[in-house]
This record gives structure tokens, C-alpha cells and sequence, in this order.
């Protein structure tokens, strides 16, 4: 069975994550979008970072019986 409950962390360490974690998405955004005229392969580049920031936000852990 998964357990998508949060880890042991503290929230403050749960919230950071992420934060940087948006951080990160937000500059990649600015980085592969600013002043282009098409969006192209840019866009499934960025797709494709989000999917992988979502998975590495969100892990699914397997719970020990």
C-alpha cells in the first residue's frame, strides 16, 4: 500500500522543499520563455521539468508492515 502522508520532516523543512522547488521551476521559466518569439521545444522542455518538480515534491512512499 502507498502512503501519501507527509515524511517525518519538520513542516518548516516541508515548506522549504518546495519553496525552492518553485524557486527553481519559476527561473527555468524565466530562463527558457524571456523575449522568444516561438516557444517550441521550449515548452516541452518546461513540461517536462514540471512533471519531474512534481514527482521530487511529492514523493509516494511505501509503507513498512
Amino acid at each position: 500500500m502507498i502512503d501519501l502522508a507527509l515524511s517525518s520532516r519538520s513542516p518548516m523543512q516541508w515548506l522549504a522543499r518546495r519553496l525552492i522547488l518553485v524557486a527553481a521551476a519559476a527561473a527555468l521559466a524565466d530562463w527558457l520563455f524571456f523575449d522568444r518569439r516561438g516557444v517550441g521545444l521550449s515548452l516541452a522542455f518546461f513540461l517536462s521539468a514540471c512533471g519531474l518538480l512534481a514527482i521530487v515534491a511529492n514523493p509516494a512512499r511505501k509503507r513498512r508492515r
